[in-house]
């Protein structure tokens, strides 16, 4: 995700209010974006892009797809999301259900009195009634078809209504950086990553099955011992940008070891590196 490539300036190395603090502690699954990228992430994220589009300005080619998608909604950019929009955004997934699952999105606000104004002209655009609503003393909407909206601590919420309760819960309790393994396997990301995905594959599996989705009849049949790893603790997915290639790297209980050696003896042409430690010997133990 990328919002009008960000602003120009120096070091990126202050990101903001952090979304995965809005997340619940026993979430399933998360992932985190910088959607504002500015200083030298920026600039290494064009560059990049640049090889990629083979354009010599592909922010102006990001800035125009955003402004037309909204514009389509009778929405502008420069004028309803910019001046509230801040660094990084959030999503997260608690319950997988029959008809989907529960869960919200949260985007770094700088600016909240811009983004309630935002939230109000998405709600008068729309043709779903809204209700006004409180929950643990934060203001939110809830239309008929159980989304809600709201502004929680510095973060624009967007969700299910179970979610975004989540969230408000997350924010005065538990969240996801409060557990120690967690936060090892969210501090395991380089801090100049554009991404990050934490996959907790055990509670994903719970849910799945309590859900319905799948049995476990049918998991053990397919994945055989390998459930058993499953517990040993989350995985984390990056991925990051320098003026020459993107990158994707994984960890997991196993360690968190950077590919940055790998990685810098590709080809001077390549554009692309993943690296995922260990693979040699996942492969002949799996």
């Amino acid at each position: 995700a990328l919002a009008a490539c960000g602003d120009d300036g120096g070091a990126s190395s202050d990101l903001g209010p952090d979304p995965a603090t809005v997340a619940p502690a026993d979430v399933s699954l998360y992932f985190e974006a910088v959607v504002r990228p500015e200083g030298d992430q920026k600039e290494s994220l064009l560059a990049a892009l640049s090889k990629v589009t083979n354009s010599d300005d592909p922010g102006a080619l990001i800035n125009s797809a955003i402004e037309r998608g909204l514009s389509e909604q009778g929405f502008s950019y420069s004028e309803d999301v910019e001046p509230w929009l801040g660094q990084r955004a959030g999503a997260f997934l608690t319950e997988i259900t029959a008809d989907g699952g529960d869960g919200a999105v949260a985007v770094a606000v700088t600016d909240t009195d811009a983004a309630r104004s935002a939230i109000q002209k998405a709600a008068d655009a729309d043709d779903v009634q809204e209700t006004d609503a409180t929950y643990e003393g934060v203001d939110y909407q809830v239309d008929q078809e159980g989304a809600a909206v709201g502004i929680v601590g510095d973060f624009l919420v967007a969700g299910t209504k179970t979610g975004f309760e989540a969230a408000v819960d997350a924010s005065n309790d538990a969240s996801l950086t409060s557990n120690l393994e967690d936060t090892d396997a969210l501090d395991s990301v380089p801090s100049d990553s554009l991404f990050s995905t934490y996959i907790d594959a055990a509670k994903l599996v719970d849910l799945a099955v309590e859900s319905g989705a799948v049995t476990q009849k049918d998991l053990e049949a397919a994945a055989g011992d390998q459930l058993d790893s499953l517990d040993e603790g989350p995985v984390v997915i990056s991925g990051g940008a320098t003026a020459d290639s993107f990158s994707i790297e994984a960890s997991g209980p196993g360690g968190s070891d950077s590919p940055g050696d790998l990685v810098s003896g590709l080809p001077a042409d390549a554009w692309m590196a993943i690296g995922v430690p260990m693979i040699g010997e996942a492969i002949s133990t799996g």
